[in-house]
């Protein structure tokens, strides 16, 4: 049997939740309201995660589809720091020689970023941050 993983390389935004707690409510009120209030164009930039959430639109949000202020900061919070990790990751996997590495049998050749990231990771034995860290230490400013 083989190991099956859910490794998404989308980071969904907040506004997916907005959006799918909208076509819950069958596109009612809140939608209008989240357009009437926003406007047509920050109302989509929301709904690709274009906009960042502040204390106001939380506000709105909780106030229209639901939830609280809170859990909407929250989402937004959660989503910027996976962004963040993402881009880590991502200048961490561009400094390594990963299809070297592969060559070698060092790692396995795999395609996802997720699968990837866990392929180094394993390689190293320690976590990105660390991995990253020492890497870019010892790499000269460019």
């Amino acid at each position: 049997m083989s190991d099956i993983r859910y490794d998404p390389d989308w980071i969904p935004p907040p506004g997916a939740t907005v959006q799918d707690l909208i076509s819950r409510q069958s596109g009612t009120p809140s939608e209008r309201a989240i357009d009437g209030r926003l406007g047509d164009k920050r109302a989509e930039m929301l709904f690709r995660g274009d906009l960042e959430i502040d204390t106001s639109l939380a506000a709105l949000l909780a106030e229209t589809v639901g939830l609280t202020s809170v859990f909407w900061l929250e989402r937004e919070r959660l989503y910027r720091a996976a962004l963040d990790r993402r881009e880590s990751e991502k200048q961490l996997l561009g400094e390594l020689p990963l299809k070297d590495m592969a060559a070698r049998a060092m790692i396995r050749p795999v395609r996802s970023h997720a699968e990837k990231v866990a392929e180094v990771l394993s390689f190293f034995g320690k976590t990105i941050q660390r991995v990253a860290a020492s890497i870019l230490t010892k790499c000269p400013a460019r």
